[in-house]
């Protein structure tokens, strides 16, 4: 399953894969806060988000924010498939986005391909604050 939010042509594409439904509407609300144009295309498990880079006719994401601690394929199993595809997929960055701060976990990820690991913060403002670092200023 995956919803879609925002039908106009984007200043920036993200695709967060999380199988928490809060942490969606919490993304969502920080990242258009920042820019009202953005999308964010949502995917609840690594199986949907493989559908929308392969099958969804939509242009890729700029940004794919990816939970580590996901049932049946975790984060770094699907990181390690995107970063393993032979199309433009692997060059989209990954952001890993976890509730773990561990840096065994943190190093894994990176080498692994992350392009950058980032701890869920414990509000808005500090999700507004951590993705427009990543945007720079939008």
């Amino acid at each position: 399953m995956y919803l879609l939010y925002n039908m106009k042509q984007p200043s920036i594409t993200c695709l967060l894969v999380d199988d928490d439904v809060d942490e969606h509407e919490i993304f969502h609300l920080a990242l258009h806060a920042l820019t009202s144009d953005a999308e964010l295309r949502s995917a609840m498990d690594a199986q949907a988000a493989m559908q929308q880079l392969h099958g969804s006719g939509l242009r890729l994401p700029d940004y794919i924010f990816l939970d580590l601690n996901m049932p049946r394929l975790d984060g770094m199993e699907l990181l390690r498939m995107i970063k393993q595809e032979a199309s433009a997929v692997q060059a989209i960055p990954v952001i890993m986005y976890s509730t773990s701060s561990s840096q065994r976990d943190i190093d894994r990820c990176l080498a692994a391909g992350a392009d950058r690991f980032v701890t869920k913060p414990g509000t808005l403002t500090e999700l507004k604050e951590i993705l427009n670092n990543i945007f720079g200023r939008l």
